[in-house]
């Protein structure tokens, strides 16, 4: 099972990685309902993700951002960590 889910997250890496290279759309802050369905992940998922420090986000206020940049290298850094284990 952990195999596959890695494979799932470095697809999804990979993914995030080429969108970022060809649109330049996702460059800036995002809103929690404008990052969900770029990570393809659930409320749920995001809000551990913040938890553990593996996913960037900015407080303001009660609102959530995502500085899209950051989230991507966040990405990255987590698949290459996963590479070397």
């Amino acid at each position: 099972m952990k195999c596959d889910k890695a494979k799932l997250e470095i697809n999804t890496a990979d993914e995030l990685s080429k969108k970022s290279q060809t649109r330049h759309e996702y460059v800036g802050l995002l809103t929690v309902p404008e990052i969900l369905p770029l990570l393809k992940i659930s409320r749920r998922t995001l809000n551990s993700r913040i938890a553990d420090g593996s996913l960037p986000a900015i407080k303001l206020g009660k609102r959530l951002l995502f500085d899209w940049e950051s989230v991507r290298q966040s990405l990255i850094r987590r698949q290459r960590q996963r590479e070397v284990a």
